[in-house]
């Protein structure tokens, strides 16, 4: 005899979790980057790092901080608080590019930008990351198109180790543009080791061109200074000869608020 047993189905739930990105459409470019909107994936580079440490205790990192630059050049603040540090630590690092999805995004309330936007992004545990192997940016994040000052280095003083900190010992350096203005900058701490090294070791009649980006001048006086500020301010010098009897031109690229 023939039995007829029920058909059966076996129905397993379905996996809600989404891919990061799907096409390159779903891309948020940083200038449209709005609080209202809540699931957007962008693809940037970290072209700078530092840790904020805890106002409470000196020895303890409260952040990590970040300024993340989009293929076309823009560029905008984000943040990552300690207690997310297991999640995303590993994938914060400079020059590293990513994809980001679901970010925090809130008025930037610093007293200067290091991005263009009025916004600041944040990691909060609904993030997620992925690494991308295909960023066509700027590698230095530098587009060459838009910075802030431009000359060449016509004089520099030695380091004053005045202080016991050596956090606050600073070099003078004196920049001319073409139309013959002048600008002051005070370099701190490792980048004023870092520059003075680079121009005593690259002493030659050929002009030192420094290009600053971030800029943030004070004018006191009526004559315009700037300084680097903390770890934020990152150099980048490069060295060139077209030929042997041709004059070497280096580049020297300030990031940070200055």
């Amino acid at each position: 005899m023939n039995k007829n047993y029920p058909l059966t189905l076996s129905i397993q739930p379905m996996n809600k979790k989404q891919p990061i990105i799907s096409t390159m459409e779903d891309i948020t470019l940083i200038k449209d980057i709005d609080s209202i909107k809540e699931d957007f994936t962008i693809k940037v580079l970290i072209i700078c790092l530092w840790t904020q440490m805890s106002k409470f205790d000196a020895n303890d990192t409260y952040s990590i901080e970040t300024i993340m630059m989009h293929e076309e050049g823009r560029k905008i603040h984000a943040s990552c608080l300690k207690k997310w540090f297991s999640r995303f630590v590993r994938y914060l690092k400079e020059d590293t590019s990513l994809y980001i999805r679901k970010l925090n995004v809130a008025p930037n309330t610093l007293s200067f930008n290091f991005g263009d936007p009025d916004s600041k992004l944040t990691l909060n545990p609904y993030t997620t990351v992925k690494e991308c192997e295909n960023f066509y940016g700027s590698p230095h994040g530098f587009p060459f198109v838009d910075f802030n000052i431009i000359g060449h280095v016509f004089e520099y003083g030695r380091i004053d180790t005045s202080e016991q900190d050596r956090s606050k010992h600073k070099m003078l350096m004196h920049l001319q543009d073409i139309e013959d203005t002048k600008l002051k900058v005070t370099l701190w701490s490792h980048n004023a080791y870092y520059m003075h090294d680079f121009l005593v070791n690259n002493n030659t009649f050929a002009p030192i061109v420094v290009i600053v980006q971030f800029a943030k001048v004070k004018f006191i006086n009526g004559r315009p200074f700037t300084s680097t500020y903390f770890d934020v301010s990152m150099f980048f010098c490069k060295q060139r000869y077209n030929s042997p009897n041709s004059p070497c031109i280096i580049h020297s690229y300030i990031f940070g608020d200055l």
